[in-house]
């Protein structure tokens, strides 16, 4: 009871998890009022992570006047590649720990997962916020899809004529939804990214939403609503229900009409609040684990 006093969680917090073990680097996770996910972790566990970055750094200054004389030589179309390899590099060969369960678990030991990491990534920051990868950017004529085994983005299908993309869209890394792929998500803001850009978010709801499979059950595939971190135009949101009326109905028909032409028969089920995209995001984290037998 000492243990869990010190870590003064705060009673605003639902679905509470305490690590059992003392000893573990991640000590408590919780659910704030605000639908985020807080985190709680060991002093010892910071103490050494930071160390750690030092040394790294105290190495790399001792190396770095070399790497200046050779890079002076260079041309920028070189410099170009060299960074691009040298991140691509740095993902295949990333072996970091995950905290699941109360046991760390390194990226090497990890089956069924991206080996280029972008559907491997953590699904949330150190603040808490969601992550959300975005595969089609607001404007697109296509459907892309981020194809985990190629390690690239593949285009799934052209839109409906006169279709784009309203927003953002992609998924959650490191979730697995009931069809399968990653849990997605719609970034409602103003801007326009790019394939691969990893947004920090709060979720405002979820759509939820269900479709023909092939044996032709009907299977859920709920997309979650989140806003960006960052100060928007839109405004400070908390909720779905907060957005106009008239574009929950237009994000509605969009997500009805971009699979309008295909056998999927999808539909609308209903909105839900932050809360329960928050427990959607949750579940499916953990189904994500499952799957790869941790």
């Amino acid at each position: 009871m000492k243990r869990i006093r010190s870590l003064a969680i705060p009673p605003a917090w639902e679905k509470v998890w305490i690590c059992p073990p003392a000893n573990g680097h991640l000590q408590a996770t919780g659910i704030d009022a605000k639908g985020r996910k807080q985190y709680r972790y060991h002093p010892t566990w910071r103490t050494v992570r930071d160390e750690a970055k030092f040394e790294r750094l105290l190495s790399f200054a001792e190396v770095l006047p070399k790497i200046s004389q050779v890079y002076r030589n260079l041309s920028p179309a070189t410099l170009i590649v060299l960074y691009f390899y040298s991140k691509a590099h740095s993902m295949r060969n990333d072996t970091s720990t995950r905290q699941t369960d109360g046991e760390a678990v390194s990226g090497q030991e990890m089956k069924n997962v991206d080996s280029n990491r972008l559907s491997n990534l953590p699904t949330y920051n150190d603040e808490g916020c969601v992550h959300a990868v975005v595969e089609a950017p607001k404007g697109s004529l296509v459907k892309l899809k981020y194809d985990i085994e190629l390690g690239v983005f593949t285009v799934s299908r052209g839109l409906p004529l006169a279709m784009s993309y309203p927003f953002d869209c992609g998924f959650v890394p490191s979730t697995r939804a009931p069809d399968g792929d990653p849990l997605d998500v719609l970034v409602v803001h103003e801007a326009s990214t790019y394939p691969g850009a990893l947004l920090p978010c709060r979720p405002l709801g979820v759509v939820e939403m269900d479709q023909d499979e092939k044996d032709r059950k009907r299977e859920r595939n709920d997309r979650v609503i989140v806003i960006p971190s960052w100060h928007d135009r839109l405004g400070e949101l908390e909720r779905a229900s907060e957005l106009p009326s008239a574009l929950r109905e237009e994000i509605e028909h969009f997500f009805l009409n971009t699979t309008f032409f295909t056998a999927k028969n999808s539909k609308i089920l209903g909105w839900k609040g932050p809360k329960k995209a928050s427990s959607t995001i949750e579940e499916t984290h953990k189904a994500y684990f499952v799957e790869a037998g941790l």
